[in-house]
């Protein structure tokens, strides 16, 4: 079996939520920007309501760090230094890839900070239970601090045109161009 595409796995992982959603009985919009003027601002894909994620798709997990090129030296240290959208990516923008596994492909994903490798953790999950835990968020009225990933939708805006400007300021003032 061969590697699937991007957006072969973009539509196995809506296909998965949407069963997922199905059962559950809840709606989730999607919004799909792959390959439009879009996709640099917001991601592959940005699914949630209330509560939302922003997902980048990669063909395979050798090509993950292909996502640290789209930034200068300079960026990913402002991007670093910025405690806030380093938060902010924790919680609510993942990087999906797929593996081989025993029977087949995995789909898998871990936090886009984590994929720029800003910060000392890696955790990587099955996209399965990414897809458990959004379907939990919808009509999810516990406290914002108890919720694990995501953001309200305001938020997730400003987060994706913070972290895809394409000039950021350092922490010293100069002026850091992402590539």
């Amino acid at each position: 079996m061969g590697t699937p595409y991007e957006n072969q796995i973009l539509g196995a992982f809506v296909f998965a939520l949407g069963v997922e959603c199905g059962k559950a009985g809840v709606f989730m919009p999607a919004n799909l920007f792959q390959q439009t003027p879009l996709d640099g601002t917001f991601g592959d894909l940005v699914v949630g309501a209330d509560w939302c994620l922003a997902l980048e798709f990669k063909r395979e997990e050798g090509t993950i760090d292909s996502e640290k090129e789209k930034w200068s030296k300079e960026a990913l240290q402002a991007f670093e230094s910025d405690t806030l959208l380093k938060v902010a990516s924790r919680r609510a923008h993942m990087l999906c890839f797929s593996r081989p596994t025993s029977d087949g492909i995995g789909l898998f994903a871990m936090t886009y900070a984590s994929a720029l490798a800003l910060g000392t953790s890696t955790t990587e999950i099955d996209c399965h239970w990414l897809i458990q835990g959004l379907v939990r968020l919808v009509g999810d009225q516990s406290p914002e601090g108890k919720k694990k990933i995501g953001l309200p939708p305001d938020e997730l805006e400003a987060y994706t045109i913070m972290s895809t400007s394409s000039v950021y300021l350092t922490p010293g003032g100069a002026i850091a161009r992402r590539s």
